[in-house]
């Protein structure tokens, strides 16, 4: 279950950079 928690946190730091 990490991993997904790992992707998840990439996928808010793309929308934290697009912001």
């Amino acid at each position: 279950g990490e991993v997904s928690h790992d992707r998840r946190r990439a996928c808010l730091a793309h929308v934290a950079l697009d912001r």
